[in-house]
């Protein structure tokens, strides 16, 4: 939703307003936000209102706000999709832990030639090159079980990592990363491995993959 331009579709003479997704930031910051988004969706109500145009339906909503979704004046149905997986804009939105991240890209360390930096073979075209839109708003992942290494820039085949003086990492070492937006990550892949421990119990084919509108 854009303010008081906000963007709806009208069908049948009913219109169909879409409430925020873009709700992110910490816990403290939706505090603020949430009666703000309020005002104008209640600006939006009285010009439909006015125009005498019904909106059964108010849909929208994300994985941050998602807890918070009935302090939305008049929303009817939330869509919140991230949560499926997790990733680090809900860790750094304060509305999940790095545990609750379910999926990760298995990279490998290629290399290590320049002090103080590695090289992994996982890109923009592997992890997507969405921002972090939350929390530092910087980088591009976070590294499973290694917090110390930063996902600094990414290039389309790899990701470039900064590393402390007294790090081991290695070529041929795999490290698991968790993407910045899980969701265009996991459209950029013809399969998915499900894993249980250290085992691979299950592969799914992303049924989606390519069929963007």
């Amino acid at each position: 939703m854009r303010n008081e331009s906000s963007i709806f579709p009208i069908c049948a003479g009913k219109a169909s307003p879409f409430t925020p997704g873009h709700i992110m930031g910490s816990q403290a910051i939706r505090e603020q936000d949430i009666p703000r988004e309020d005002v104008e969706l209640d600006r939006l109500y009285e010009k439909l209102d006015a125009a005498d145009i019904p909106y059964p339906v108010v849909s929208g909503g994300n994985t941050p706000a998602a807890f918070e979704s009935h302090r939305f004046h008049g929303i009817t149905e939330i869509r919140p999709g991230t949560y499926v997986f997790n990733d680090r804009n809900t860790v750094d939105a304060e509305s999940a832990s790095y545990s609750d991240c379910a999926v990760t890209v298995l990279s490998t360390v290629v290399s290590t030639s320049v002090p103080g930096k590695a090289i992994i073979d996982a890109g923009s075209k592997t992890l997507s090159a969405d921002a972090l839109l939350s929390g530092e708003q910087k980088h591009f992942g976070y590294i499973q079980d290694h917090p110390e290494l930063i996902l600094e820039d990414l290039s389309e085949e790899h990701g470039h990592l900064v590393l402390r003086e007294d790090s081991k990492i290695r070529v041929g070492e795999q490290l698991r990363v968790i993407p910045n937006h899980v969701c265009p990550c996991i459209n950029l892949h013809d399969q998915a491995y499900v894993v249980s421990g250290e085992q691979v119990v299950d592969r799914w084919t992303i049924a989606a993959r390519g069929k963007v509108a």
